[in-house]
């Protein structure tokens, strides 16, 4: 009799601590919870939810009717962290264990890509044949050759004199610039955006997908299959991927990919990102950015310069970054972006004028969202 009492007691005592388990873990996206977006790896059921998106939901028949889709699908999760959580993976370790999603050699081997290597340097060159490069509008002057550590071998700033009007009034550029002011570069500092600043974001993001270079990456992504035909949704994918905020260091967001790109940040004894020469630009003209010197560069005539240089940003130093040089935002975010969807945490090969490139990407996830951590051009592989 007491065992069996005792018996019970454990089991109110599981049943509740299961409970208040799943309770604490919570739903990763408020607001959405039909959708198993951002609860692949939810831990346990959770009666609060209307239905399930961990591996057991199928046995019990309460699986939200996305389940298929988003957690046993590899669509923009190859690469990902392996994650015992999921009933199905989508990296190199899958092949070993046996547990790869059904459609992994779809989305994440290259024999069987919708996307080959061939397709995206040919697309690298038809973008770049539209590209209204601005290099002939600008003064630089590469200087010498550094070193990742080495010393300063440019006494002198990259870029002369004031930023071109006829650089300044190019709309896409424009709309660019105007986001600027939205962020702070300091990676620990919570940043809330307003509504003024998601109308620039959303007039920024009609002006790219309106340009002929964004027309042509949207039919490429459409016809491969990795988009819908719908543009609405189109700039809504940019939008998160570009411009939702998640935290990088600390809970609280204060990042995105936009602004760790076309912009910078600061961490506590280092400088990240930073690959766009408009901002370098303009940071210049401050006095905040010393520029040290190429490491190497790629130059492409009249469609722009490819540089791989060391610098610092107040005071702290970035050993390798890269910017190019006179490109429009449309073909920098076309690129990137269509390198992002089809090769996420991997290296993407171009070409450019002959030249042959790559993009390298990193996925930051959070709050259910696929979010560009980084991408940049890497010149020297």
């Amino acid at each position: 009799m007491v065992a069996s009492g005792m018996a019970v007691v454990l089991l109110v005592w599981y049943s509740s601590f299961t409970l208040c388990l799943v309770l604490s873990l919570g739903p990763r996206q408020s607001g959405n919870l039909p959708s198993c977006a951002g609860r692949c790896d939810t831990v346990g059921n959770n009666p609060v939810w209307p239905c399930q998106c961990n591996n057991l939901c199928v046995n019990f028949g309460d699986c939200c009717e996305d389940y298929e889709e988003v957690c046993l699908s590899c669509l923009d999760r190859c690469g990902t962290d392996y994650n015992n959580l999921f009933p199905c993976q989508c990296n190199d370790v899958c092949s070993q264990k046996g547990n790869c999603c059904q459609d992994f050699d779809q989305y994440c081997d290259e024999s069987s890509r919708l996307v080959t290597d061939d397709d995206l340097r040919t697309l690298a060159e038809a973008l770049l044949e539209m590209e209204n490069n601005v290099r002939g509008l600008l003064t630089f002057d590469l200087q010498g050759q550094s070193s990742p550590n080495g010393g300063d071998e440019a006494p002198e700033p990259l870029f002369a004199g004031e930023l071109p009007e006829e650089v300044t009034s190019i709309e896409s550029i424009a709309k660019m610039m105007a986001l600027f002011d939205n962020y702070e570069p300091n990676t620990t500092y919570p940043e809330e955006v307003t509504p003024e600043e998601e109308e620039e974001t959303s007039a920024f993001l009609d002006t790219i997908i309106d340009t002929p270079i964004m027309q042509t990456a949207y039919q490429f992504l459409l016809d491969k299959g990795e988009i819908q035909d719908d543009e609405v949704a189109f700039k809504e994918r940019l939008r998160e991927m570009w411009f939702d905020m998640y935290p990088r260091d600390g809970p609280s967001p204060g990042s995105s990919g936009f602004e760790h790109v076309f912009m910078g940040e600061l961490q506590i004894a280092a400088v990240t990102g930073f690959h766009g020469w408009v901002w370098f630009f303009l940071q210049e003209l401050e006095q905040r950015v010393d520029y040290f010197g190429y490491l190497t560069y790629r130059d492409l005539g009249d469609k722009g310069v490819h540089l791989e240089h060391t610098f610092k940003w107040d005071g702290k130093r970035k050993p390798i970054s890269s910017l190019y040089i006179g490109a429009s935002p449309e073909l920098e975010m076309a690129l990137l972006t269509v390198c992002f969807i089809t090769r996420p945490n991997s290296i993407c090969p171009v070409r450019m004028a002959g030249e042959d490139l790559h993009i390298q990407t990193y996925v930051e996830e959070y709050n259910g969202g696929i979010h560009v951590g980084t991408a940049y051009f890497d010149i020297s592989g």
